[in-house]
């Protein structure tokens, strides 16, 4: 289930969202307040860039003699093998210990910038207020006037740069609020190359992305919709805060391209690197690996990337951004993730857009509305959450997308997770689920002309204890074009074919009843899910997944894609057998 799926990417689709590990501290504006910052994550990995002077911390990579230099062999020690989190004003303290500030980074930045075409803005360039000068910069001048000067929408009053002056007084090269603006906020139509390599510290205004809006049209969706999302390494173990390692596992001489290449080609260092998601820019890593795939798979006619793999990960305080997002931070990663649809438009291919939310915050706190009871949760519907989709659904209709996928998870299992689902009956979950499923469709239909998908649980999985629940195959989608449904495979063939008998049985109650086409959207195949019952998936995959397909295309409506969702799923494949059966029984069904 996407809920679920949002546990596995923070798996598979890689949450980059769990990107950061230095903590700043927390502050009052009400964007910023909710989320717990993460502990700081020293990434082994990453030392393989840097030698053994410098260390990443999360994002950031330091000089370990300077911290130690400032705050102590003791508090060193602490921070780098114990991980515990630096406070607001040991950051402060060390703020000119980074390494993109010293003389290495100095003199390596000409290089960097060559390697990336002038794309990327040198550091040196780009001045980030630390957490505490930010928390007395909103406090002086405002959160809103600050993001708007950092921006560009505006320059800085002079009232403003005096007010700002306490805040900054001691920092290291002497900034002032004029030195606030992004180097690209002063640009009026930067590239979407330049764009998409800087969307972590900078995500484009909209009149600087309508220069590359002209002439979008909406392509066809075809009648048959596949995806070469896939993962270049199998991955066991799921991945989020408090989650077991990651372990990432490279099947040999099943792709026609070098895998070695691949990496060679990536940010990351390692796969075990990739495989975490926890460094900078795995977007652009996860684009490699979807252009890989697409070579491999050429007849794939509809992949897409989850929008959620895309900055911002974190706040201006070094915390997650909250979920449920406010309506800045749901702006800020539109038009992020509007510079990856304009790139995929460019090329020709099918787009959407789909914001999902994460199962967990920091610390594995759950993503829950503000919402103590089905009335109250109404209520945020038509206050918060349907002005937010109205606002995506204008811009997928001036991006020309395709699909739009405007609830945050599965319909149905996201109401399962809510406070008050515990107390609720079998009828107010149903109820709130319609009413949730028609009036977001009812709001976003008049300004969206695409085809308006969402995904489903129903009828559910026997691993799931609250589930299934029979009631859910009541809930109509009469107001929707598409159902992507979600299918969990565990066990043996023998488990898997009669589970999915039985959800096709639901699947089919409710497509034959109402007027909409359906996909299954989702295939879960984890490895522990299947060595659990002594099922090798690298032997067995071919077969379990041929069967799969056969039952699939048996039915009386037969799916009109598979594994092509709007979540931008990817899988795995597990062995050579295994790829050349979804060549023949998948892929050449969206051949020309």
């Amino acid at each position: 289930m996407l809920n679920v799926h949002w546990r596995k990417a923070v798996s598979a689709l890689g949450l980059s969202m769990m990107l950061l590990g230095v903590i700043g501290c927390s502050q009052s504006s009400q964007p910023l307040t909710e989320g717990k910052g993460l502990a700081s994550i020293h990434s082994s990995t990453s030392d393989h860039k840097t030698g053994e002077q410098s260390v990443f911390l999360g994002q950031t990579q330091y000089n370990i003699a300077c911290i130690g230099n400032e705050l102590g062999m003791d508090r060193s020690n602490e921070i780098f093998d114990d991980k515990e989190k630096m406070t607001s004003e040991e950051l402060d303290k060390v703020e000119h210990c980074t390494v993109d500030s010293s003389d290495e980074a100095d003199a390596t930045s000409e290089t960097n910038d060559r390697n990336q075409g002038n794309g990327g803005i040198s550091r040196s360039k780009l001045w980030t207020p630390s957490p505490s000068q930010t928390e007395c910069l909103f406090s002086t001048i405002g959160a809103k006037e600050f993001r708007e000067i950092r921006q560009g929408d505006r320059l800085a009053t002079a009232d403003e740069v005096k007010a700002a002056e306490p805040c900054l007084a001691g920092v290291a090269g002497n900034p002032s609020l004029n030195s606030l603006p992004h180097p690209l906020s002063t640009e009026q139509c930067p590239s979407l190359e330049t764009l998409e390599q800087n969307l972590k510290e900078y995500r484009p205004r909209w009149d600087q992305l309508e220069c590359h809006m002209e002439g979008l049209k909406r392509l066809p969706i075809p009648s048959f919709s596949t995806s070469a999302a896939m993962s270049p390494v199998v991955i066991s173990g799921d991945q989020g805060i408090g989650m077991e390692p990651r372990v990432p596992e490279v099947v040999a001489n099943v792709w026609r391209g070098d895998l070695d290449d691949l990496l060679d080609s990536m940010v990351a260092e390692s796969w075990e690197q990739y495989a975490e998601a926890l460094y900078d820019h795995v977007y652009r890593d996860v684009f490699k690996s979807l252009l890989f795939f697409e070579a491999e798979f050429p007849s794939a006619n509809a992949s897409m990337i989850s929008m959620t793999r895309f900055p911002p990960y974190i706040d201006e305080f070094y915390n997650l951004v909250h979920y449920p997002p406010t309506d800045y931070w749901h702006d800020e990663l539109l038009r992020s993730f509007a510079v990856h649809i304009l790139q995929r438009k460019q090329t020709g291919h099918i787009t959407s857009i789909g914001n999902l939310y994460p199962p967990f915050l920091a610390e594995g706190q759950k993503v829950v509305m503000p919402a103590k009871n089905p009335e109250e949760f109404r209520v945020w519907i038509d206050e918060v959450f349907i002005p937010q989709k109205i606002h995506e659904a204008k811009i997928a209709e001036a991006l020309k997308v395709e699909i739009l996928h405007p609830w945050p998870g599965e319909v149905d299992t996201q109401l399962l997770y809510q406070p008050w689902g515990p107390n609720a009956s079998d009828q107010e979950f149903l109820d709130t689920g319609q009413y949730f499923l028609d009036a977001v469709a009812t709001a976003v239909r008049p300004y969206f002309k695409g085809r308006l998908v969402v995904s489903s649980f129903t009828p559910g999985r026997s691993e799931l204890t609250n589930q299934p629940q029979t009631f859910w195959k009541d809930l109509s989608y009469e107001s929707v074009d598409q159902v992507d449904f979600t299918f969990w495979m565990h066990c043996d063939e023998q488990t898997i074919a009669t589970e999915l008998r039985e959800y096709m049985d639901g699947v089919m109650h409710i497509v034959k009843r109402d007027p909409v086409t359906w996909t299954i959207g989702e295939l879960h195949s984890f490895p522990s899910s299947f060595e659990k019952c002594g099922t090798d998936p690298y032997d067995r995959s071919d077969e379990i997944y041929s069967m799969v397909l056969d039952i699939l295309f048996e039915q009386e409506v037969p799916p009109v894609g598979f594994l092509a969702a709007s979540t931008g799923f990817a899988v795995s494949v597990f062995s050579y057998d295994h790829k050349i059966v979804l060549e023949e029984k998948l892929f050449s069904r969206s051949a020309d």
